[in-house]
């Protein structure tokens, strides 16, 4: 897929001398193409939220004010809502995927091996992408638009604080429910074993 990058490391004999500039080592090559797949899904994540807002101001906003008979469209509350339920629907996504990866990986007989490549393109990531990125857009916009539309004037910059606050609060959340699982189900189905090709993490 990413076979171009392998021009890097031959030598262009127009060049008298070969340095770091002109010409890569192998190794190189193979680590940028190893870094570059997984990097490259975040293009995804971040188109989502540029699209979902245009699409939003010029197109749900103007339906919802008719339809709510609410100048501001959605309320932040509702906007926060609409961004749940794409984080369900994301979620579905993902454990979707998760089952065809397993699939995949039981039919060419790599279940028991961990660090093996499993036969399915890195593009069927893409629709939880899109989900997630069009999530953020409702979520943290309309939560943010709640914290500074609801909160007295003097309390603008501490609810901006609050508003971060709930963010990390979310990973730590998150980190304690991975321990949890880890620990429930990790005596005799594991959700989340080292090695994920024998877990359920289409469950967590």
């Amino acid at each position: 897929m990413y076979s171009f990058l392998d021009r890097a490391a031959i030598r262009d004999l127009s060049v008298p001398k070969a340095n770091k500039w002109n010409i890569a080592t192998l190794t190189d090559v193979e680590e940028l193409k190893l870094v570059t797949p997984p990097a490259s899904l975040t293009v995804f994540f971040v188109g989502s939220i540029l699209l979902t807002v245009p699409i939003y101001d010029r197109t749900i906003a103007p339906i919802a004010r008719k339809v709510l008979k609410n100048p501001q469209g959605l309320t932040p509350l509702q906007r926060i809502g609409v961004g749940l339920v794409l984080s369900i629907i994301a979620m579905i996504a993902a454990a979707l995927i998760e089952i065809k990866r397993l699939r995949s990986a039981s039919s060419h007989g790599l279940t028991n091996h961990p660090s093996a490549q499993i036969p399915i393109s890195m593009f069927w990531l893409i629709p939880q992408f899109l989900l997630l990125g069009a999530r953020e857009a409702f979520i943290y916009i309309g939560q943010l638009d709640f914290f500074l539309r609801e909160c007295p004037k003097g309390m603008k910059t501490m609810s901006t604080g609050l508003f971060l606050s709930t963010l990390s609060l979310g990973f730590f959340v998150s980190s304690v429910l991975v321990n949890i699982v880890h620990k429930v189900t990790g005596t005799k189905h594991p959700w989340l074993p080292d090695n994920l090709n024998q877990g359920s993490l289409y469950d967590f």
